[in-house]
């Protein structure tokens, strides 16, 4: 990582000055690329002939005697990487993230160089709930060849099936629920999927219904359920709206009320 980090940053340094302006923007000196590393190994053995990579940099490079970059800061991320799951391939300054754009306005306000760099390799999302089939069936698969002795995956699938319940419990003690309206966003187990095998959102709404005075769900892709509505009705009978799947639809939803967004779809952070 030093060392690739390195290439990068001496890379930068001999292709600042020939890159284009960016577009209008109040943070410093912001620069956009690509770098391309030739014949990249992965640990695996494994090659690529080509890995490209975009990155954003913000602020002014500074120099010591012996021609080295000596106030870069590079901002490193989680599985998702540093640019919104929105991003759907446009990777530039205008898709990072809001966590990425604050960090690196931050330090290139003090002075210092900011790399934000893009990752590569299996993604994933850093936040929300993990759904679908795969993860009940696959657990019990390899418990089979475990002799059941397989205490770290069945730990993870309570974990995650309780989720649901642990999100209950966490709104119960901001809000009253027993005196509002719920609106789900999102049935299925995965964004941009009209999928909703296992789907921990119908757990969310049978617990919800509960302990909620209402509850009303809405789905653009789900056509198996007769009970959602649209969306724009849902947000209109609803006192608190919570993201259950981070569809594309919802990353620019405009609503006075509040949003529990588990998956940090709208990139404001996860906070319930």
């Amino acid at each position: 990582m030093l060392v690739w980090t390195a290439l990068v940053l001496a890379s930068l340094a001999a292709s600042l000055a020939a890159l284009p302006a960016a577009a209008q923007t109040t943070w410093p000196n912001q620069r956009e690329g690509d770098f391309v590393l030739k014949n990249y190994v992965f640990d695996s053995g494994e090659t690529l002939p080509e890995l490209k990579l975009h990155y954003t940099v913000l602020g002014t490079p500074h120099k010591n005697a012996a021609g080295e970059i000596d106030n870069a800061v590079v901002l490193l991320h989680g599985r998702g990487g540093p640019y919104s799951i929105l991003a759907q391939g446009r990777f530039s300054a205008a898709t990072l993230s809001k966590r990425h754009v604050m960090w690196a306005s931050f330090w290139a306000e003090r002075g210092c160089f900011a790399l934000v760099v893009d990752s590569f390799g299996p993604r994933g999302l850093a936040a929300g709930f993990a759904a679908g089939p795969c993860l009940l069936k696959d657990t019990m698969q390899l418990a089979a060849f475990s002799n059941s002795h397989f205490a770290l995956g069945h730990a993870a699938m309570a974990i995650n099936e309780g989720l649901p319940r642990y999100l209950l419990d966490r709104l119960s003690r901001r809000y009253d629920l027993e005196s509002m309206t719920v609106g789900v966003l999102g049935m299925a187990f995965k964004g941009g999927s009209d999928d909703i095998r296992s789907s921990l959102a119908y757990k969310l709404k049978r617990i919800l219904a509960a302990a909620a005075d209402a509850v009303y769900c809405t789905d653009p892709y789900v056509t198996v359920d007769g009970s959602l509505l649209p969306l724009e009705v849902v947000v209109a009978k609803s006192d608190l709206l919570i993201i259950a799947a981070p569809h594309p639809e919802y990353a620019d939803l405009v609503t006075v009320k509040p949003v529990v967004d588990i998956w940090n779809i709208r990139g404001d952070g996860v906070r319930i």
